[in-house]
């Protein structure tokens, strides 16, 4: 897919001055072409291969020494030990555990193959269908690419374009992620208070006793957070001094039988080679797409297109953007999409008056969504593959238990107090709107609170959960939104009391 996108812009190119309407470009002749995407510093050498070089090849280092010296399987007992022993507690280990160790890798597809081998058998001996177990997996998996501190690559290519420090771009993505994991811990959930999911039967793991064993892996974290947020050094210097700490913390200290070893480090030299291979390749062809975008002033034309297409219409802009975002992402690593959005799409969200953070999350948002989107849906492939299930199926699954990402970019879009901007009070309420809207919802899709649901009771949950959400585009804006918010309330306080008296369902309102 990249190399098809390279092409055509090559090929645009040279014909561009012969391209008709608003998409016409300066004329070039292939020696000149080759000259400036080959040399010119804002080309392949742009600011996203040197972020790639410099920056992000750190950071994947410093996760392939943490899971050298046994950090995975901490995360994995952390997050069993905490979750286990709830009702779904199989799927609840997946979700945190993909979220601490997401975190860490950045890599929905890594973080599947590495935990998933783990999660989700447990999950299908716990009472899930292997095409729910994928599902889950492939969501939880790719949020890490959304939950601070690390994020993933993009999040530090994002610093780089906009020009602002990563902990400007973790902070105003820490409220959206934090919502994104609520909406998945909480379909779990509900679906196994319906399905009558049992937790883990394992008591041998408490919180206590994982912290004591693997206590050591929180110093290199804390470091690491420390200097990215409190000491201000920048995100290479933060990530070389985390390294540092988890080699030394390692060959100190082991957990569970697995210790940081000569030949273990030497592996993790090895493994970070392997994996920025990849990641090299696809920012530098994006390098490709952005000195063509410069030297025919084809990125200035994209963008009036698009504004224009759009007829002035913010909210047809995104949707645009949405879908233009999940087409060119098909196939390709979040990092590089990142890397063709922000060129291609992002400044016409800019244009149309979108605040920049918000424009450039909401289009990594989407470019993450290509993970769990099928046709080409990677982690949820990797995860079918797992699960032994159909893997558009799987995909399809994973994206109704990752709903709350499509809309999500359009709510920090319009609502900027989900990324931490206009005040604690803002932040407060329109993020109290947002839990309300999204848990609404999701009783609405699942059909269960605490009793099955009828259809009559889950539709009245999905349109005020819909009405909730403070999207600020319906008529009325504010008032919709709090409307909305408190039928939902009210909603679940009656599903409550009729729980109470006995209902085994609930349709309309009333016991049957």
């Amino acid at each position: 897919m990249l190399f098809t996108i390279v092409a055509a812009f090559l090929l645009y190119a040279l014909v561009a001055d012969r391209v008709p309407g608003a998409l016409i470009g300066k004329a070039l002749n292939p020696v000149r072409l080759v000259q400036h995407v080959g040399f010119d510093p804002g080309a392949v050498f742009a600011s996203p291969l040197a972020v790639g070089t410099m920056v992000v090849l750190l950071f994947v280092f410093f996760g392939q020494l943490l899971f050298a010296a046994g950090g995975g399987a901490f995360f994995t007992d952390l997050a069993m030990a905490a979750t286990g022993r709830t009702r779904g507690g199989s799927a609840k280990i997946a979700v945190v555990g993909s979220a601490l160790f997401g975190a860490i890798s950045g890599s929905a597809v890594s973080n599947v193959a590495t935990t998933g081998v783990i999660t989700i058998p447990l999950m299908q001996r716990g009472g899930y269908s292997p095409r729910d177990a994928g599902a889950i997996e492939a969501v939880a998996s790719t949020g890490g690419q959304l939950a601070p501190p690390i994020m993933g690559a993009a999040a530090f290519l994002m610093a780089e374009f906009l020009e602002i420090p990563y902990a400007a771009i973790a902070a105003a993505a820490l409220i959206p992620a934090l919502i994104y994991y609520y909406g998945l811990f909480l379909q779990v959930d509900l679906i196994a208070g319906r399905d009558r999911i049992a937790a883990v039967p394992d008591d041998s793991l408490t919180v206590r006793r994982v912290l004591a064993e693997g206590w050591h892996f929180v110093l290199p974290l804390g470091l690491l957070l420390w200097a990215l947020f409190w000491w201000g050094r920048d995100p290479e210097d933060a990530a070389l001094l985390a390294g540092l700490a988890v080699v030394a913390v390692g060959f100190l200290r082991g957990y569970r039988g697995v210790r940081l070893t000569p030949a273990a480090l030497l592996d993790a030299f090895v493994e970070t080679g392997r994996s920025m291979v990849d990641l090299i390749l696809v920012v530098a062809a994006a390098g490709f797409v952005i000195g063509v975008l410069n030297i025919t002033g084809l990125g200035f034309a994209l963008t009036l297109v698009l504004v224009d297409a759009a007829g002035g219409q913010v909210l047809v802009l995104m949707i645009m953007a949405a879908l233009v975002s999940i087409v060119l992402g098909m196939g390709m690593p979040t990092s590089g999409v990142y890397v063709l959005l922000a060129a291609l799409v992002a400044p016409a969200l800019v244009q149309a008056g979108i605040e920049q953070v918000a424009a450039h999350l909401f289009i990594l948002y989407f470019g993450m969504m290509l993970m769990i989107t099928p046709p080409v849906a990677l982690a949820a492939f990797a995860a079918a593959t797992i699960s032994r299930d159909d893997p558009l199926k799987t995909g399809l699954a994973a994206m109704r238990f990752g709903w709350t990402a499509f809309i999500l970019p359009f709510v920090f879009v319009a609502t900027p107090g989900l990324l931490g901007d206009g005040g604690w009070q803002a932040v407060a309420v329109n993020t109290g709107l947002t839990v309300v809207s999204i848990t609404a919802v999701t009783v609405a899709i699942v059909g269960y609170w605490g009793r099955r649901l009828g259809l009559a009771w889950r539709a009245l949950a999905m349109i005020a959960g819909l009405a909730g959400l403070p999207l600020g585009f319906l008529p009325g804006g504010a008032l919709w939104h709090f409307a909305g918010a408190l039928a939902a309330i009210a909603l679940g306080i009656g599903a409550w009391l009729t729980r109470r008296r006995g209902g085994d369902a609930i349709e309309g309102g009333t016991q049957p």
